[in-house]
């Protein structure tokens, strides 16, 4: 059993490596999120590779302790900052303005790295046995508030910009947060890596799908915009539609 999850998150680590490949060579992503998308997908491999020490940490003796601690206190600190990351790659003015919004991130820290101590979010015993905290719902609020703020901010720049993308969010977000509570209900299903990493890939693909939308000397909408509203009008995209077409039929 050790040796399929440790093979499903190897494969997991070179989905991620591809990915880092596919950012490096888009012309069409914007230029901005390329940093941020890269240190989530680098934040994203730590965490796997945390994730494994811990699986071989958990299958070996107390020598193992301290790297089953480091590899705990690692995983539960950075999984809460990859929302937070990949609302960077939105638009990191949201951040800068915002500043409030890391706290929940923050405090998380803070309590991972006393845990080993003070038990706050986990804590393994001399044996090397792994146990929750009473505090592991503060690493469970930060996720969960960060991963809303996410949702919530990519679909502002998605209306912003008129971009059919609500639909799209909601269902990748449902995946996330299905796939994420199964390893939380049940801990010893390693879930949550596997979901985070198909959920990267196709917000890459959405992002690229978003920025190939506008025209990269006047940043406006692109012809391939205009042809994908055309075939879906509802009644928030009736007006830059007919907006359009008026222009157009002038010239």
């Amino acid at each position: 059993m050790l040796e399929n999850y440790l093979a499903t998150h190897l494969i997991d680590v070179v989905a991620l490596i591809f990915l880092c490949s596919l950012i490096y060579s888009n012309n069409i992503l914007n230029d901005k999120r390329k940093g941020p998308f890269w240190l989530g997908t680098i934040l994203t491999i730590i965490i796997i590779l945390s994730q494994v020490g811990t699986m071989i940490a958990l299958d070996g003796n107390a020598d193992m302790r301290f790297l089953n601690i480091i590899c705990n206190v690692l995983g539960f600190a950075l999984t809460p900052m990859i929302p937070i990351v990949l609302i960077a790659i939105i638009d990191v003015k949201i951040l800068r303005v915002a500043k409030m919004l890391l706290l929940p991130s923050i405090i998380n820290i803070f309590a991972a790295a006393l845990s080993p101590w003070l038990g706050i979010i986990f804590y393994v015993d001399a044996n090397n046995h792994y146990t929750r905290g009473n505090g592991f719902i503060i690493f469970m609020a930060a996720y969960a508030i960060n991963l809303m703020i996410l949702i919530i901010s990519t679909v502002i720049m998605g209306e912003k910009h008129n971009y059919q993308i609500r639909s799209k969010i909601t269902i990748l977000s449902v995946f996330v947060i299905v796939g994420t509570s199964i390893q939380i209900i049940i801990p010893s299903i390693y879930s949550t890596w596997h979901c985070v990493t198909l959920t990267l890939l196709i917000y890459y693909q959405l992002l690229t799908e978003f920025d190939g939308s506008f025209d990269a000397l006047t940043k406006l909408h692109n012809r391939a915009a205009f042809d994908n509203m055309a075939n879906k009008p509802d009644g928030k995209n009736l007006f830059p539609l007919s907006l359009w077409m008026s222009i157009i039929s002038k010239r």
